[in-house]
C-alpha cells in the first residue's frame, strides 16, 4: 500500500513538472506605478469620458529588466497590461483617446535579453465603479496589473511602486494628471 502510494506520488510529481515549460530562470521584471484616476476631460474634438460608474484609471511603466539567466528577447505590449480581479479584464489600451494625446504614452518596445530599458510612459485602463464618480473612487482603490503572456513567452512579474498605498488626489479631469 505505502509502495503504491509513493509510486503514484512520484508520477503525479512528474506530470505537474512536464507542465511547466518556463523555467523559473525565464522571467522579465515590469517596474510601475499607479498615478491615479479621473472621469474624462474637455477637449476641442468635445468630451472623452470613461462613462458613468467608471474612471480611466492611469499608471506609469517605468523599467524593464529582462537580465534573468536564461532571459530571451521580450517584446513588450502595452495592451497586454490589465488590472488584476477586474471581470471582465480592464486592459490598458493604447486606443483609448486619452492614451492617444498623451505625450508620455508607454508604446510597444523590444527588449533585448540581459538588458534593462527605462520606458516612463504611462498606460490607461478603464475601470467600473460602483460610484456615480467613478474617480472618487478609484483615487482611493489600489490597483495592481498583470501581463496576459501569450502561449511560450517569458514569464513577467510586475513589481509596483508603492503598493501600500490607497489614495491618489481627487483627480475628476484628466487634464490635471501629471503624466
Amino acid at each position: 500500500m505505502i509502495r503504491t502510494f509513493v509510486i503514484g506520488l512520484a508520477l503525479s510529481l512528474a506530470a505537474l513538472s512536464s507542465c511547466n515549460n518556463t523555467p523559473s530562470n525565464d522571467t522579465v521584471t515590469i517596474h510601475y506605478e499607479q498615478i491615479g484616476a479621473c472621469n474624462g476631460f474637455n477637449s476641442a474634438s468635445g468630451l472623452t469620458s470613461a462613462g458613468p460608474k467608471a474612471a480611466f484609471v492611469i499608471f506609469r511603466i517605468s523599467s524593464i529588466e529582462n537580465k534573468d539567466s536564461a532571459a530571451r528577447d521580450f517584446n513588450f505590449d502595452p495592451n497586454l497590461l490589465f488590472i488584476n480581479g477586474s471581470s471582465p479584464r480592464a486592459f490598458a489600451s493604447t486606443r483609448l483617446t486619452l492614451a492617444s494625446i498623451n505625450p508620455f504614452a508607454a508604446k510597444p518596445r523590444f527588449v533585448a535579453k540581459g538588458t534593462t530599458e527605462t520606458l516612463n510612459g504611462s498606460v490607461v485602463a478603464t475601470v467600473s465603479t460602483a460610484a456615480a464618480d467613478g474617480a472618487s473612487e478609484a483615487n482611493n482603490s489600489s490597483y495592481f496589473l498583470l501581463y496576459d503572456t501569450p502561449a511560450g513567452g517569458q514569464g513577467v512579474v510586475l513589481v509596483k511602486k508603492d503598493p501600500n498605498r490607497t489614495s491618489w488626489p481627487s483627480t475628476p479631469d484628466c487634464t490635471n494628471i501629471i503624466f
